[in-house]
């Protein structure tokens, strides 16, 4: 057995964590993940019920180069599939009806989402002025760029659909840093769009997975020592090593290694963190609450066509739901022939009440909203709910000191790296590149 400079201790089996034990095993460790949980995936949830198939966390996941190579090294890549082509069309709910959402530039000259004026003030946009920094809000963004009518009728949509957030809270620079850059860069949006356009740029392949993305995880941790049921407390510096220590099974546990990712949520890495330094601003970091209802009907219940990814509920737009995955044109196997399979999303950041509904109340909410806007007409053959809690980390402007005091503990503890969606990003894939990434 190596000393413990050669072993590596992972403690949480998320995607951040299994992509960091697989890049440390490749970097010559010996490696062992602590998990809480009894499985590994954090919030890669995947529920199959009466032929039906739910995702109760991400729906899918965008191609990456560390994705591909993360699966790769598992043996599994050959498991990812792409996402139905049917499956392109996304829609927003204005005015109790579904209005499909402009493919690209030259649709928003002819969508009814927004009126003359606010199409007219959306074509000076490469003319406006640049903006403080990063931490300036989406919402402030947005307005400077695309005027007040395109915030609020298209561009909450954007804070909805990624963070279930308010754009007023989130920081752009955190939150969208692409759209960021195309600022930084051409002083643009538009500019920027056409420009990475000409280029040849396409915006990243949808891919789900054989089983789902649960299934995705548990061949990620196949092969690697994982242990389940292990709650870390503290990491404890000792000379030049590190003693994580905690319980597995009301029994007291201890590991020593040389090289430690902490790779929890925020919450849980505060608590681990704090014996090597203050961490307290990570108490800062706010969260939207979600609920996650699935449900599965016959097909002649749905009146709607279902011809899109999905359609998302702006916060103008008054709706009980943040919005709705049509699940089965995505994925066409997550519903059994003469079905579909929908996925909800209620709570957010402004809406959070509905999330602490009980099961039977929360989705006869959802029912009667889907009633008016995809017209169903009969109850669900198959329903599921998760609630998460505290739900979606928001990126706001405490982000930036969060990083920096990540940055100085790591520079004080060499061989400690912290990962996490609140600090990188939430997507999966950027989560797997954040690991995947490690250095010797």
């Amino acid at each position: 057995m190596p000393g413990a400079e050669g072993r590596a201790l992972v403690l949480g089996a998320g995607a951040s964590g299994l992509a960091a034990a697989r890049r440390l095993r490749r970097l010559g460790y010996e490696v062992e993940v602590l998990e809480a949980a009894d499985r590994a995936g954090g919030v890669m949830r995947t529920v199959t019920r009466d032929g039906f198939r739910f995702e109760l966390g991400p729906n899918a996941v965008q191609q990456n180069p560390e994705l591909i190579e993360v699966c790769r090294d598992a043996g599994c890549d050959g498991g990812l599939r792409p996402a139905s082509p049917a499956a392109k069309k996304r829609f927003l709910v204005d005015r109790g009806r579904l209005v499909a959402m402009p493919a690209g530039p030259p649709g928003i000259l002819t969508t009814p989402l927004l009126s003359w004026r606010g199409k007219l003030r959306l074509v000076t946009e490469p003319w406006r002025r640049r903006g403080p920094g990063p931490t300036e809000s989406v919402a402030d963004f947005l307005r400077r760029r695309l005027g007040q009518e395109a915030l609020v009728r298209i561009g909450d949509a954007l804070a909805l659909g990624v963070y279930a957030g308010d754009p007023a809270e989130l920081a752009v620079g955190y939150a969208f840093p692409r759209l960021y850059a195309l600022e930084a860069e051409y002083g643009s949006l538009l500019k920027g769009l056409r420009a990475r356009a000409a280029e040849g740029a396409r915006p990243p392949a949808l891919l789900g997975f054989d089983g789902g993305l649960e299934r995705l995880a548990a061949c990620l941790a196949e092969g690697l020592t994982v242990h389940y049921g292990v709650k870390v407390r503290a990491l404890e510096r000792r000379g030049g090593d590190y003693r994580a220590v905690g319980e597995a099974g009301g029994e007291p546990f201890e590991r020593t290694a040389g090289r430690v990712v902490v790779a929890l949520p925020v919450t849980a890495a505060r608590e681990v963190l704090s014996p090597l330094g203050d961490v307290g601003v990570l108490g800062a970091i706010p969260h939207a609450p979600v609920a996650v209802v699935g449900l599965g009907f016959d097909r002649d219940a749905v009146a709607h066509p279902l011809d899109g990814f999905g359609c998302l509920a702006p916060h103008a737009a008054g709706r009980a739901i943040l919005g709705c995955l049509f699940s089965a044109t995505l994925f066409p196997d997550a519903a059994p022939d003469g079905a579909v399979a929908l996925t909800v999303m209620v709570g957010g950041r402004r809406r959070p009440q509905p999330v602490e509904l009980d099961a039977d109340r929360l989705v006869a909410l959802v029912c009667d909203e889907l009633a008016e806007l995809l017209g169903v007409s009969a109850p669900p053959r198959v329903s599921v709910t998760k609630p998460w809690h505290p739900g979606i980390p928001q990126p706001t402007a405490v982000l930036e000191r969060v990083r920096k005091t990540i940055s100085r503990l790591e520079a004080d503890h060499p061989g400690v790296t912290v990962l996490g969606s609140w600090l990188r990003g939430v997507g999966v894939p950027e989560c797997l590149k954040s690991g995947w990434s490690l250095s010797s």
